[in-house]
């Protein structure tokens, strides 16, 4: 990037150990971004960066600055969302080369109130189960020991996709009906 005058800038990787490696070869890590305009006014910009397996750079997302630096990154079993634990809940990004670490949904563990207070509860760590290849609870482990549970199908657009009914429901939801 080119700015004018007499602008810093230092990235480097965040003291996290955030980290995902996708079963499609994608790895999504946490950068911070320091901007320095004059002696004693500088900005950090707290960000996810997604690489392939060769090191190359397909893109990066800024966090909002109030969630703080990830805690934990976590993704799915088919490698095509990566969960992120920061400050309010969970956010969900797609990992994608074309629309890279693009928002795709968040699970919030706190109220707009406590947000505008200064106290912003944090995940910290997340769990999908009772199995990888067809979850159904999601458990956060948050700030103040609190654990959170969320039902997975109709909660959100990446749940509907994974649902699915069984051959013998939708046979006999077909035989039910009159002729």
């Amino acid at each position: 990037l080119d700015f004018p005058g007499s602008v810093q800038i230092e990235t480097k990787f965040a003291d996290t150990q955030a980290i995902a490696i996708s079963v499609q070869g994608l790895i999504v890590t946490v950068c911070e971004t320091r901007v320095i305009h004059a002696p004693g006014s500088e900005r950090t910009v707290t960000t996810l960066n997604l690489f392939n397996m060769e090191g190359y750079s397909l893109g990066s997302q800024p966090l909002e600055s109030w969630r703080g630096v990830p805690h934990r990154m976590y993704c799915t079993p088919d490698g095509t969302i990566v969960f992120v634990c920061t400050g309010r809940g969970v956010t969900m990004h797609r990992l994608s080369a074309v629309n890279p670490l693009q928002f795709v949904d968040e699970w919030q563990i706190a109220e707009l109130d406590d947000v505008l207070s200064g106290n912003i509860p944090g995940c910290y760590d997340l769990d999908l189960g009772p199995s990888l290849s067809r979850p159904v609870c999601a458990a956060a482990a948050c700030s103040d020991g609190v654990l959170r549970l969320h039902a997975l199908p109709g909660i959100s657009a990446f749940s509907e996709r994974h649902r699915k009914g069984s051959l013998s429901q939708s046979v006999g939801s077909a035989l039910a009906q009159p002729a």
